[in-house]
């Protein structure tokens, strides 16, 4: 991660010294082949397979506990209701997947002896498990949120399972790194991007400003969203970029009372002025 600036918001600072202060996304078009547009789907699987784990496991205990309240059980004897804070679920799916939770997984090896926990594991980046856990926690806050009153609008029901069949397969990936170190998610080529787990993925698009933009420590990348929408995977790469030059910014109040500007100038074909000349060419 970038060195920070103290002050008022803290602004990231590149190994360059350029202050990165913008919120900046390049989107790209992916042309995977077969094996990887099949990996990309498992990737989207287990984010949806975790964020449909996490809801499963807090709806269960929310049914639980309003079983036991309508048995007449005391408060202070309910089951332990479950932290629903994204490192809560974190942690959790960490233990989930690598067996040492109690409601891990058990499956059968080829030698006949039980492994816990996911057994393929290791094929998928661990980003995607503690992503779709930061989803799931979102989703949650933002019900318990609407239930309580605490969040404006009209109150929410329960986050939705995310189905296999109509769901948009989506997953995210971090770019965890050291400012001035090789990024993780960076152009592998004019049209070729590189993901942390995934590898070089060609793309459609033109990599040069991403890479120049990245070698000149004028942007520090956060994480990759990938989508597979209209038959093709899309991917954003977000992050901080450094301010525009003030050369190219657009002046401040520009746009300010442009509907007067219109009614007023003489030359707008949208003024009284120039309606009226205009009719008068018209007829002589």
């Amino acid at each position: 991660m970038p060195d920070l600036v103290q002050g008022i918001g803290a602004v990231l600072v590149s190994h360059t010294g350029v202050p990165l202060s913008r919120a900046t996304t390049f989107r790209f078009t992916l042309d995977p082949n077969q094996a990887q547009h099949r990996r990309l789907l498992s990737y989207a699987g287990t984010a949806r397979m975790v964020f449909n784990h996490h809801l499963a496991r807090v709806r269960a205990n929310l049914d639980q506990r309003a079983a036991e309240k309508s048995y007449g059980i005391a408060d202070a004897d309910l089951t332990a209701s479950l932290s629903w804070g994204k490192v809560s679920l974190i942690n959790h799916v960490n233990a989930w997947k690598d067996g040492r939770a109690a409601d891990a997984p058990v499956t059968s090896g080829d030698d006949g002896a039980l492994v816990r926990g996911l057994s393929w594991r290791g094929e998928v980046s661990a980003d995607v498990f503690e992503c779709a856990s930061v989803h799931a926690a979102a989703a949650l806050a933002n019900w318990s949120a609407s239930r309580s009153g605490a969040r404006a609008g009209n109150v929410v029901g329960f986050p939705r399972f995310k189905s296999r069949h109509k769901t948009t397969p989506a997953f995210r990936l971090r770019a965890k790194y050291t400012e001035g170190q090789l990024a993780p998610v960076r152009p592998a080529g004019q049209r070729a991007l590189r993901f942390p787990k995934v590898g070089a993925l060609r793309v459609r698009e033109h990599t040069g400003q991403l890479a120049k933009m990245l070698g000149s420590g004028r942007f520090h990348v956060y994480a990759a969203s990938f989508r597979f929408e209209h038959g093709r995977w899309l991917v954003s790469v977000t992050g901080v970029a450094a301010p525009l030059h003030h050369a190219r910014r657009s002046p401040t109040g520009r746009h300010r009372n442009r509907s007067a500007w219109m009614l007023a100038s003489p030359h707008s074909p949208q003024s009284p002025t120039s309606m009226v000349s205009c009719c008068t060419s018209v007829r002589g």
